[in-house]
């Protein structure tokens, strides 16, 4: 009986472990619940803790500053940068769009740098077909590198996260826009074209999938989401006559066309 017991306790102790998360706290402020894969010299990996049987990120140790693990223990890589006494600016919404803004630019030149380092020659992303630069908010930093000396489409899938992944050329199966839980079978918005019925894996937005694969390992789904009515200013139904929408809508139909033409490069 004893021996049960003490099984049983070993079991919860675990399970407790199990749906716990480890807290990656990174230079720039931002905390990301996430499951820890492995920690090297210069990157870690990590799953996302809301997803944890979805894709391995990659993150730099130089963008970190500690990890607070599940078990209690942490691992402080980074100095915080000192708190001074000067007095706090008023917390106003225009503040709060500013800082936003601040942190896409920041963002996006982030990414910038890191493509351009690791050999990526052309980008896209919901950013540079804003016709006025001042609304620029992260969600307007998701979008697609191409790096075509690898073979890589390198994606930031939606604004909450904020590294890379990495799809080879030649496991990309096909490409579709998806537009309020409906995929366009044209392959474009804003065009005549039929429809097939609802997806039930995305939310309503503005989307864009990409399936990958291969016959032994299966296929899996990566889903761009370039806009979420949700997430946004747009309450509307009217918003799809929105300018901003309309340079939203331009991406994904940039980001298809360019991956179709990626499909048929490699011969798919």
């Amino acid at each position: 009986m004893r021996r049960t017991f003490l099984s049983f306790a070993v079991f919860c102790i675990s399970m407790a472990n199990m749906l716990a998360q480890d807290i990656i706290t990174m230079k720039n402020g931002d905390e990301i619940q996430a499951i820890v894969q492995d920690i090297g010299t210069d990157e870690m990996k990590y799953k996302r803790f809301d997803n944890p049987n979805g894709p391995t990120y990659s993150l730099k140790i130089s963008r970190i500053v500690s990890i607070q693990y599940a078990n209690g223990s942490k691992d402080v890589f980074a100095e915080s940068i000192a708190k001074d006494h000067t007095p706090m600016p008023a917390i106003t919404d225009q503040v709060i769009k500013s800082q936003q803004s601040q942190r896409c630019l920041d963002v996006l030149s982030d990414f910038e740098s890191r493509m351009k380092e690791r050999g990526f020659t052309k980008r896209i992303v919901v950013y540079d077909f804003l016709k006025n630069k001042k609304v620029s908010y992260c969600t307007y930093t998701v979008g697609a590198w191409i790096n075509y000396q690898k073979q890589l489409v390198t994606v930031r899938i939606d604004r909450d996260t904020w590294d890379e992944i990495d799809i080879p050329f030649d496991m990309i199966q096909k490409v579709e826009i998806i537009e309020n839980g409906v995929t366009v079978t044209s392959g474009r918005v804003g065009f005549f074209g039929g429809v097939n019925s609802q997806s039930k894996e995305v939310s309503k937005g503005l989307q864009v999938r990409i399936v990958v694969g291969d016959i032994s390992s299966g296929t899996n789904a990566y889903i761009l989401k370039l806009f979420d009515p949700l997430q946004t200013i747009w309450s509307s139904p009217m918003y799809k006559s929105d300018p901003i929408y309309r340079s939203i809508q331009e991406c994904a139909n940039s980001i298809v066309d360019e991956i179709n033409n990626i499909i048929l490069y490699v011969g798919r």
